[in-house]
């Protein structure tokens, strides 16, 4: 794989506000990381280079992964719903 490079400080707290927000939203089936990207006033390709420098998966197999983990977490009785970032009962 390609060495990363060092990412700005700015370009950290932006991915972590994208990250949390992602998380939050889990369960809205259209949601699109580059879109967060955008309303942060990142184009796709500025969002996917600056996130690939900060972390090992792409935006879509985080959010992928947030999805599964609530999922399980549900599915194993160890969180409720809400705690699980689902809404109105179903897993996106």
């Amino acid at each position: 794989p390609p060495a990363r490079r060092e990412a700005p400080v700015g370009d950290a707290a932006t991915v972590q506000k994208i990250a949390d927000e992602l998380r939050a939203r889990l369960a809205e089936p259209d949601l699109q990381p580059e879109e967060l990207a955008r309303r942060h006033g990142w184009s796709t390709s500025t969002f996917r280079r600056r996130w690939a420098a900060l972390r090992p998966e792409s935006p879509s197999r985080a959010l992928q992964t947030l999805r599964m983990q609530a999922a399980c977490r549900l599915h194993n009785g160890m969180a409720t719903f809400a705690e699980a970032g689902v809404s109105d009962g179903e897993v996106s």
